[in-house]
């Protein structure tokens, strides 16, 4: 079942786009994930920082599955200039670096 279909259900007060976006990228449906994702962070989706690491985690992730890989290490900068260690975040980086346009898996 579509995130989107049962989205309405919700709250008002529960930001859509992200959790969309998010169950996007799970099932492989990227453009439309990194779409709902930028939609969520422009709308103040990242209101907490552990909000704020996951859709910027998720959106480096998808930029960079995109060959968007200056944008991707833009990105990634996040988590330096905020001193977050995750465990996924060398490949990842390493990824966007090397110009290898796949996403690694795993969540920050």
């Amino acid at each position: 079942m579509r995130f989107r279909g049962i989205s309405s259900s919700l709250p008002a007060r529960v930001p859509r786009w992200p959790c969309a976006g998010l169950c996007e990228f799970e099932t492989g449906e990227y453009s439309r994930s990194l779409k709902d994702i930028q939609s969520g962070l422009s709308l103040g989706a990242a209101n907490q920082p552990r909000n704020e690491g996951i859709l910027r985690y998720h959106e480096a992730q998808l930029l960079t599955r995109d060959g968007r890989f200056e944008e991707a290490l833009r990105g990634y900068a996040y988590f330096a200039h905020a001193e977050l260690v995750e465990p996924e975040l060398p490949l990842a980086v390493g990824l966007a670096g090397l110009r290898k346009p796949i996403a690694a898996k795993g969540s920050a």
